[in-house]
């Protein structure tokens, strides 16, 4: 708890040196902010992420679980967009297909692109076997774990 202390205030101060530093805004500059969320709490029951030990998927929702978006773009039109998703953790496959979507669709360069999982183990499990799933699914869970991933994508 002290070194999370510690280091919340280490960048507290970094930011006001930078802040301090930065140009001025040039007046009639102006950003643009764009929000989305989307709910993607499943159907039917799935495998949880984070229960190596379980042997059976969900039985209900206790809460529901969402991708949520900020898009920002700057006074020269450069984009920034933040994904959080309410995942165990964001899987390569995933990472490349939004990058490829949203620079087709929006021209966004990859590292204009941060998504971040909250780390949750109450939402569906994304990793197939060939990501070192840790899991021994029967098949017919295998099979709506591969059609969740695709509902995901969307």
């Amino acid at each position: 708890m002290k070194r999370n202390l510690q280091l919340a205030l280490a960048l507290v101060a970094l930011a006001g040196s930078i802040s301090r530093a930065a140009p001025a805004v040039q007046p009639g500059a102006i950003w643009k902010a764009g929000v989305a969320t989307a709910d993607l709490t499943p159907t039917d029951p799935v495998w949880m992420g984070g229960y190596a030990a379980r042997t059976r998927p969900s039985d209900g929702v206790a809460q529901k679980v969402f991708a949520k978006a900020l898009a920002l773009e700057d006074a020269k039109s450069s984009l920034f967009v933040i994904v959080t998703l309410d995942l165990v953790s964001v899987p390569r496959y995933l990472r490349e297909t939004i990058e490829k979507r949203l620079g087709a669709a929006h021209g966004l360069a990859p590292a204009s692109l941060l998504l971040n999982a909250s780390h949750t183990h109450a939402a569906p499990e994304l990793r197939l076997a060939a990501e070192r799933t840790p899991y021994k699914m029967p098949p017919a869970m295998w099979d709506r774990l591969i059609a969740y991933r695709a509902e995901v994508e969307e």
